[in-house]
């Protein structure tokens, strides 16, 4: 009835005992979507996070997920979890994007980077819809602003090695922040953007290397806004 796999060094129930154990639990009238619940809750205290917002999902718990990422100091969402919860965050209402911002542009984030047939188109798709639910919402302007600006943050992801754009938006982004940093891009999490080694993502043009590092260096303290710096 269980089997070993010296390949994965785990055990797997058999069909058969499979079957038997959801005909059994029927008949008890297990409650499957609170076991999920209560398993979810249980892999977030011990920070299991793809497992967690597994179980959350099969159960249900849509808003369980969405509070957990929207927290400043969120789980870092890793792209083997990307699959998991698209659905989810693809069919957000504007009441939940605005609700649990964070989490949807920790997302969107992701998207932009993730290198997936389509992923930068349904990036910009979700920034445009984000940007129009905040610009259109009677959010306090400070906050407001506050998400503009984190709007403007993803949009430099989503222009990577697109040197003037990525000024542009940084420009934009540190205009709303007036003074404040990004809670998505945090001093934990890798980011590169305008590091003296890394010219060669921006020079296309053979003679331009030297507009390249005077065009970076102008604007490297907008890029300080993502995290701070």
């Amino acid at each position: 009835f269980i089997v070993y796999s010296e390949l994965e060094k785990t055990y797997r129930i058999r069909g058969l005992l499979r079957e038997f154990l959801v005909e059994r639990a029927k008949f008890l009238r297990i409650d499957f979507q609170e076991l999920r619940r209560r398993a979810g809750e249980w892999f977030l205290r011990e920070r299991r996070y793809a497992d967690a917002f597994e179980q959350l999902y099969r159960a249900g718990e849509a808003e369980a997920i969405l509070a957990e990422l929207d927290r400043e100091n969120a789980p870092n969402l890793q792209l083997a979890q990307l699959s998991q919860i698209r659905l989810l965050f693809d069919s957000l209402t504007a009441e939940q994007c605005l609700k649990y911002p964070r989490a949807y542009l920790q997302y969107l984030c992701i998207q932009s980077t993730s290198g997936e047939p389509g992923s930068l188109n349904r990036c910009q798709a979700g920034l445009d819809k984000m940007q129009q639910y905040v610009e259109c919402s009677a959010l306090k302007e400070e906050y407001r602003n506050f998400l503009l600006g984190e709007i403007g943050v993803v949009r430099v992801f989503a222009a990577c090695n697109n040197l003037e754009a990525m000024q542009e938006y940084s420009r934009r982004a540190a205009k709303h922040f007036s003074g404040e940093c990004s809670h998505i891009i945090a001093h934990c999490r890798e980011f590169t953007f305008g590091s003296p080694h890394l010219t060669y993502c921006y020079y296309r043009e053979k003679g331009g290397l030297k507009n390249v590092e005077k065009e970076l260096a102008a604007c490297s303290g907008s890029y300080g806004i993502e995290c701070g710096a």
